[in-house]
């Protein structure tokens, strides 16, 4: 990042600053941010752990022991020879009386720091419930004007029919008036829209209140870089704004 601000700084911006409209102004900052960030910033390829939940008792330890549980069953796998399958088996085993000793210590551990707190308890106990909480069935029936209807297709129809005409059922309900809206306004104000410059103050200071987090948005740039670099070119950002 210390090599993207360097360059930043070095920019030249006159073609930003002194475009003659809106949007060449725009085309114009975008492509050079784009090459710096090229230039300094280059795509790596990395292994992406999104799917991956990682418990809170779960320890770096336990993890590494994870990784090699799994090398040691693609060696069974490639070799499937009696021996690797007791080796896989007795470490399987062994890790998972360590995990479970693991998850036990740590909601006792959890359950003693919250004692005095009933809330954070249920917390706890809830958390611990809902692992082996089956996922609920939606009813089979459902009751319309007094009569309990069971046919998928009839309940579709009635669910369309009810949010479909929801809206209009209760615009019928507002009582009508023959108001005038302009009766409302007393006074005309021609002159009561101004949109004054932004200025150097006010764009940092809207920077600064972006959300951290590292999604890019239809530019490619997300906020943590515009953030860190944006004291170097808030001159350039101005003219976009």
């Amino acid at each position: 990042m210390d090599s993207l601000k360097n360059e930043l700084a070095d920019v030249d911006w006159n073609s930003v600053l002194l475009a003659d409209n809106i949007d060449g102004c725009y085309t114009s900052f975008i492509q050079k941010l784009n090459h710096l960030l090229d230039k300094c910033t280059p795509y790596k390829r990395i292994r992406s752990c999104k799917n991956i939940i990682v418990n809170p008792w779960m320890t770096k330890g336990l993890l590494k022991s994870i990784r090699r549980k799994r090398r040691l069953y693609k060696q069974y796998l490639s070799h499937p020879a009696e021996s690797n399958k007791r080796k896989f088996v007795r470490y399987k085993n062994k890790l998972t009386n360590v995990i479970r000793a693991a998850k036990k210590n740590y909601y006792t551990m959890m359950f003693n720091k919250e004692k005095n707190n009933l809330t954070n308890t249920w917390k706890l106990i809830n958390n611990i419930l809902k692992k082996n909480k089956k996922p609920s069935q939606p009813p089979v029936s459902f009751k319309v004007n007094n009569s309990n209807i069971v046919d998928p297709k009839t309940i579709a129809h009635q669910f369309n029919n009810f949010f479909t005409n929801v809206g209009p059922e209760l615009a019928q309900k507002i009582p009508g008036s023959n108001s005038d809206p302009l009766d409302y306004i007393s006074d005309d104000f021609p002159n009561s829209l101004f949109q004054t410059p932004i200025t150097t103050v006010e764009l940092c200071d809207c920077i600064n209140k972006l959300p951290s987090k590292k999604s890019k948005g239809h530019d490619e740039f997300d906020h943590q870089v515009i953030k860190r670099h944006s004291t170097v070119h808030l001159k350039s950002f101005g003219k976009n704004f």
